[in-house]
């Protein structure tokens, strides 16, 4: 997650975990903007507004895939709306 940070100026390399778990809970829970397969699973692309533990809103993508054979949601990448 520490290469994500680098590019998110409103959170600090000190909160990588806290990134991760915002993520997990804040875009997560949301319907994701588009549903695609590919040989390795269901892709999840979900497009919504993160807010930092600054409390500043900011708007990302973020990229999910549940392999074929597992239910458990697996972070790709994120970037900037």
């Amino acid at each position: 997650m520490n290469v994500l940070v680098a590019l998110v100026p409103a959170i600090c390399s000190e909160a990588s975990s806290a990134l991760e778990a915002d993520l997990r809970s804040q875009h997560l829970l949301l319907e994701p903007a588009r549903v695609s397969k590919n040989g390795y699973g269901t892709v999840y692309e979900i497009d919504a507004s993160l807010v930092t533990p600054c409390g500043r809103a900011v708007r990302f993508v973020s990229i999910w895939q549940v392999d074929a054979g597992t239910d458990v949601p697996r972070f790709i990448t994120m970037y900037p709306r």
